[in-house]
């Protein structure tokens, strides 16, 4: 890694902290100002985190969101990825079953769950089963608007030099789909943490969204930003530790040929 890069990732990261610390004391100034219970200071929230971490059940509920939210990402990415390039590529297939696409990608959240919950009972395939409905769809749009944007002149050169379906798929669909795949992924990890909060607050006896309704039944806000916190820290530790690089490697092809 040359030296540049290493200064550029510096400040990203040294502005990024002074944002977070910016934030962080605008709030502790609003809830010293507030005065209310209702506004808890970080100072609060992070000491119940600290104790629930070590003395509670906030990593196992935690853990269980997590699990959830990654085998429901895992099957929203690929059925979209799949029914995009599909989609995309074939533009009768585009025609025939888009609608169906956009009928349930504008259902409510809530709906799909409670139709899955009463179908299927309250169980964890149901619930997985609930949040990949809900997110594949904006997925397959995504991936099928960014096929549709590929270089038509790459295709008459996959033709001259004989190019087989693993081939064209490899060195031609792959690399320019990449930035539209890295783009579904950031809008779908953000999306399905919180589809599946909500598909825990009503079905579930577990997760983090379990905990934020039991909180809520008591008024405790505290406790609910404590774990919302939580978990948006998890959360952003996935963006900085696995997507942020997988998108610069995802793009390398376009600074390569720059």
């Amino acid at each position: 890694m040359h030296a540049p890069t290493l200064r550029g990732n510096a400040f990203y990261a040294l502005r990024f902290a002074l944002s977070v610390a910016a934030l962080v004391g605008l709030w502790a100034l609003v809830a010293a100002f507030a005065r209310s219970p209702y506004l808890p200071a970080p100072v609060a929230v992070a000491a119940f985190i600290a104790d629930d971490v070590a003395h509670g059940d906030m990593l196992f509920n935690i853990g269980m969101t997590l699990w959830r939210a990654t085998a429901s990402f895992v099957l929203a990415m690929g059925i979209g990825c799949g029914l995009g390039l599909l989609f995309g590529r074939n533009a009768r297939a585009d025609q025939a079953f888009m609608p169906w696409v956009l009928v349930l990608m504008n259902t409510p959240v809530l709906v799909i769950g409670v139709l899955c919950f009463i179908w299927f009972r309250t169980t964890e395939a149901s619930a997985i089963l609930a949040v990949v409905l809900a997110k594949f769809p904006n997925n397959t749009v995504i991936i099928r608007d960014g096929v549709r944007a590929f270089d038509p002149g790459l295709d008459d050169v996959a033709h001259v030099y004989r190019f087989g379906p693993w081939a064209r798929f490899r060195h031609l669909y792959l690399p320019q789909a990449m930035p539209f795949v890295i783009a579904a992924s950031r809008s779908g990890i953000g999306i399905v943490w919180k589809i599946v909060l909500v598909i825990e607050l009503f079905g579930l006896s577990s997760g983090v969204g379990f905990e934020i309704a039991k909180y809520f039944g008591l008024f405790e806000v505290k406790e609910i930003i404590g774990y919302s916190v939580a978990f948006s820290l998890v959360m952003l530790m996935v963006e900085t530790l696995v997507l942020q690089p997988l998108d610069t490697y995802a793009r390398r092809w376009r600074t390569a040929a720059a």
